[in-house]
């Protein structure tokens, strides 16, 4: 049994690291505060958190807390061959005294002086992440089981918080460079118009930034963070055909000239699609018409 003045103080603070990510989506952000949870359940005086590198092979300091924080910061040590590899490759915690990697364990290439260690293994599904190292250089007495379990806790929400936090920044970045693709590519085509008296030129050009940017942006489709299914049916048919024209990398006075509309109703008719997109503004709408599939 786990006494009420162990157990407030952890779910307490992973409601605070909890919200803090939710305010901000940054992994950073939180880190620091998983560790400095993690020590004071712990009782330790430095910790950190290790998360794998994209092959897998090295495991990288990516958050520290202590007296040595400065110093661990950014370096790497095999995942196949530490104590903090071995833990997260059993998925299991590990206990560390003494020096670590001594009595036949498993070796450290970064070995240091320890009382007392304790490393969590960082995993979500089947997918490896990392690992929470909280120590002290005061030898001490076993944790109790049930305080242990605690911290396990504690390492699964910052695993799932990284997780997030790394879908999250993955998403954004694709969402940027497609929006910048996108008025690129809007740009040019402007420019090729008005290099050009010839409008049978256009529909090539129109063809490869349609099938370009879908392809671009399938993997983005099934995602329901970005996904707004009732846009379309907010906008009316002028709208919808104004709108396809945006795709198509036209003006607002070509717009009116293709639809035979006066230019002020054309400037009307792209702020009111903008503000019912809840965009904020006509390449942003365009980004949004072709991977949400608005436009036939």
């Amino acid at each position: 049994m786990v006494a009420t003045d162990t157990v407030q103080p952890i779910l307490n603070a992973i409601l605070e690291i909890g919200e803090t990510f939710a305010a901000t989506l940054r992994v950073e952000a939180v880190l620091d505060g998983v560790i400095e949870s993690g020590m004071r359940l712990a009782g330790g005086d430095s910790g950190s958190v290790m998360l794998l590198s994209d092959d897998g092979r090295e495991l990288i300091v990516t958050a520290a807390v202590g007296p040595r924080a400065s110093i661990i910061m950014g370096t790497r040590q095999p995942a196949s061959a530490s104590v903090a590899g071995h833990a997260l490759q059993s998925n299991t915690s590990m206990v560390v005294r003494g020096v670590a990697g001594r009595e036949g364990g498993p070796r450290s290439d970064h070995p240091q002086d320890l009382g007392w260690g304790l490393v969590l293994p960082l995993r979500v599904a089947t997918r490896l992440l990392g690992v929470l190292n909280l120590s002290t250089s005061i030898h001490r007495d076993e944790l109790p089981e049930a305080r242990v379990s605690l911290l396990g806790i504690l390492a699964n929400q910052a695993a799932i918080m990284i997780e997030v936090g790394r879908l999250y920044q993955d998403l954004a970045l694709k969402e940027k460079r497609l929006e910048l693709f996108v008025d690129r590519f809007l740009r040019l085509q402007s420019e090729q118009r008005q290099a050009s008296s010839m409008p049978s030129r256009q529909a090539p050009v129109n063809d490869v930034l349609r099938s370009t940017v879908a392809e671009y942006s399938r993997t983005l489709r099934s995602s329901p963070e970005t996904m707004n299914q009732d846009a379309a049916e907010r906008l009316s048919a002028r709208e919808l055909e104004v709108l396809a024209l945006i795709v198509e990398g036209l003006t607002n006075k070509e717009i009116a000239s293709r639809l035979c509309l006066s230019p002020d109703t054309v400037k009307n008719h792209v702020v009111h699609i903008i503000q019912k997109l809840g965009v904020s503004d006509r390449t942003q709408a365009a980004v949004m018409a072709v991977r949400q599939g608005m436009i036939a």
